[in-house]
Parts: structure tokens; sequence; C-alpha cells
């Protein structure tokens, strides 16, 4: 009984309130409506802003990196690197220098008065790129040569000399040298054999560098050092062979009908 006499009081709490703060009521009611349909309308315009506004301070790290990058690249050109990209690139290329070094060879032979003979390769593939000894992780590949230099004890010396002073890049790695006698009637012929076993390096491993990466810009005296001995390499004159087609000239010889 003391429950329904509870109930009946807040019921009558209520009507009261509905009958003399109506107007109150009314007017909370329409301004929560007001407050949700606001949101609901705007929420959506705020969110693609907020959206559009972490784009824009994307672009604009974005846009001081490449600016900082381009500042970067125009001091790189008056740098000492690039003045000598064309010796680098000779010295150590991209693609497998097998024509460089037969040329480079022959015309240390003819400057240093030997005879070469028995000349063999190991370079895999000869037709493509690529194919030579990989060495891992160090990303450039070698040709392996063998070969025998014939000439006076000077003229195989200073041959030797040239093999590891010329573009491109080669080193010897063995060589054994035997004395050959020749005897005629008027005197002994003393020559000297080097058996030589080669490896000539080129470039293989792709580059890749981010935005935000610094450029590899050493001014450390160990590398002025490196830059300085580029000059004192050889670089033959080479020039890629020119195959043309056709022409005139029946080389087979066909009789005409």
């Amino acid at each position: 009984m003391l429950k329904n006499k509870a109930e009946g009081k807040i019921q009558s709490n209520w009507r009261y309130l509905l009958n003399t703060r109506k107007y109150f009521v009314l007017f909370l009611a329409v301004l929560g409506l007001s407050l949700a349909t606001a949101l609901f309308a705007v929420w959506p315009q705020w969110q693609g802003s907020y959206q559009n506004y972490q784009k824009i301070q994307v672009s604009k790290k974005r846009l001081a990196t490449l600016r900082q990058k381009t500042a970067q690249l125009d001091e790189a050109k008056a740098s000492e690197i690039i003045s000598k990209i064309t010796q680098i690139d000779l010295l150590l290329p991209s693609q497998k220098p097998l024509q460089q070094l037969l040329s480079a060879l022959q015309i240390m032979q003819e400057r240093h008065k030997v005879v070469l003979s028995d000349v063999s390769l190991a370079p895999g593939e000869i037709g493509q790129a690529s194919g030579g000894t990989q060495s891992k992780n160090l990303g450039y590949e070698q040709i392996d040569l063998k070969l025998k230099a014939t000439g006076s004890l000077a003229q195989v010396n200073s041959f030797l000399q040239a093999v590891e002073n010329f573009s491109p890049l080669t080193t010897i790695n063995k060589i054994e040298l035997n004395e050959k006698r020749k005897t005629t009637a008027d005197q002994t012929l003393i020559s000297f054999e080097a058996d030589l076993s080669l490896s000539t390096f080129y470039f293989q491993k792709n580059i890749v560098s981010k935005v935000d990466s610094k450029l590899p810009v050493d001014s450390s005296n160990k590398y002025q050092e490196v830059l300085a001995k580029l000059d004192s390499f050889f670089y033959p004159n080479y020039q890629e062979p020119q195959f043309t087609l056709g022409g005139k000239e029946d080389l087979f010889q066909v009789p005409a009908q």
C-alpha cells in the first residue's frame, strides 16, 4: 500500500512538472534534437576536414624533404665524384666488359711488346649482360681469364704492371714465371713466359635509395685517396663495334640468272 502511494506521488510530481514547466521541457527537447541534427550534419564534414589536414601535413613534410634533397643534389653537382663519373663508369662498368677487356689487353700487348697466347675465359653466358662469378652480398661480378704473356723480363714486368692499372678494373690472381731458352748457331735467346690468372670486375647490383636518405658523399681522407687514384689508371679508347648488314656486295657470289 505504501508502494502504491509512492508511485502515485511520483506520477503526480511528473504531471505537475509537465503542466508548470512544459515550455521548458519542450525547449530542452528541441535543443537536444537540434544538437543531434547539427552533430550528424557537421561530423562527416569535420572528419573529412581533419583527414585533409593530415594529408596536407604529410605533403608539407614530403615537400620539405624533396627541397632538401634538391639542395643536396645541387651541391653534389660541384663535388669531385661527379667530375670523375666517366672514369668511374669505365673502371667499374654496369655491364659485362668482355670486349673492353680484350681490347685493353690488345693495346697493352702492342705497347709493351709481349706476345699473348692461350687466352681462355670463364665469363658464363657470353651473350648476357651478367653471368660471371658473383660475389655474395657485394654487388659485383667478375670475369675470370687465363692467358700467357711472353717476352723479355722487362717487357713482361711492364705488362703486368699495366694490367692492374687499366680499365676495366682487373687484378692478377696468380703468376707463374718460366724461363724459356732457344739456342741458335750464333746465340742463345732467353725469354720469359708468364702464366697469368686474371679477374675483371663489373658492378651488377641495383642501387636503391630513399628520398629521405642522405647522399653517400664522403669527404674522408680515404675517400679522397680513392678518387685521386682514378687519374693513375689508363683508359683505352674503346669504341663499340659497328655491324652493317646488307649492301651491294654479293658475299656468297651467287651467279646472276
